[in-house]
């Protein structure tokens, strides 16, 4: 059947309603195998562990395995193990991917971005910074300088935070996609278990 096919919304908005990605990217992959080719090769790299056979593009980047899990629903995941900017905090990323029935052409939706904990991270920090401000200028301890300069401070770590987890996912985002496609034509190798 040939090479999968890349197919994007014109747009930029993920093809299935009510999801977003923050400081992301994202794709849907015709698949030329079965759905169920797809979710047994996913089971198989989810339970042999990590996967040192990595593209070269990742391996440039210092990873060094892919874990893969899968759920029950078709939903996987793709953690890059060893891709770090060397800052603290520490911002790590990973794919996300769906395995989709619905048409009689299996397709992988698919998307790299930031992590639960560090999307979490993210919010919770200046957040923190920012009440830490309001409640030391509702209690008078402070001037309304120290206010807004521990907001711009609440700001601009937040800036840099969103700026190194975009450059992760930029770093990471080539050799994923090689896997995923990898995996959309049925070529991608799992070790035996």
């Amino acid at each position: 059947m040939g090479a999968p096919q890349l197919k994007r919304d014109p747009l930029g908005r993920r093809n299935e309603p009510g999801g977003f990605i923050l400081l992301g990217k994202s794709v849907v992959l015709e698949s030329s195998v079965s759905a169920e080719t797809l979710l047994e090769t996913l089971q198989r790299a989810a339970s042999s562990g990590d996967m040192r056979r990595v593209p070269d593009s990742l391996r440039a980047e210092q990873v060094d395995a892919l874990v893969f899990s899968i759920g029950d629903d078709g939903r996987f995941r793709i953690v890059p193990e060893g891709l770090y900017d060397g800052w603290r905090p520490r911002i790590d990323i990973e794919g996300r991917g769906r395995v989709l029935r619905d048409s009689a052409q299996a397709k992988i939706q698919f998307e790299v971005g930031l992590d639960a904990s560090s999307l979490t991270m993210l919010a919770t920090v200046p957040t923190v910074l920012v009440s830490l401000a309001l409640f030391n200028l509702i209690a008078g301890s402070s001037s309304p300088l120290a206010f807004w300069g521990l907001c711009g401070f609440a700001g601009l770590l937040a800036a840099v935070m969103a700026v190194r987890g975009r450059a992760l996912v930029r770093r990471a985002w080539p050799g994923l996609l090689v896997v995923v496609r990898r995996l959309a034509e049925g070529t991608l190798y799992v070790p035996a278990a």
